[in-house]
């Protein structure tokens, strides 16, 4: 059994900045990415094309990662729903508020003419 080299012994008592090793990888696709799409294209008849598609999916490249946009206030949606009458259920207060049914709201009144209406 062979042994384990002395510098590979000391990086393996070090620990590792997970995320720095990200950034690094990120920086380092990112800046080769234009030059591998150029080699690809040129050589598209080969189909050696899945290393560079993982590559640019783990750092992000592709498909676009689109930053989530913060809510606005007063969307669209939430403005049809309030002047339709309708409870916004991702609002815990709104959702909290129920409406009490009551005695009276549970008897049948009569129309004008005299009609039981429900």
């Amino acid at each position: 059994m062979k042994e384990t080299p002395p510098e590979v012994e000391r990086l393996l008592d070090t620990p590792v900045e997970i995320a720095q090793v990200r950034e690094q990888i990120k920086r380092l696709v990112g800046h080769q990415a234009p030059q591998m799409v150029r080699t690809m294209i040129a050589g598209v008849e080969k189909g050696n094309y899945l290393a560079m598609k993982y590559l640019f999916e783990m750092v992000g490249i592709y498909p676009a990662t689109i930053p989530a946009e913060p809510e606005s206030q007063d969307s669209f949606a939430k403005i049809l729903f309030r002047n339709l009458g309708i409870e916004d259920e991702s609002n815990p207060e709104a959702a909290s508020s129920q409406t009490k049914v009551t005695e009276d709201s549970l008897s049948t009144a009569n129309d004008a003419t005299g009609h039981a209406v429900e």
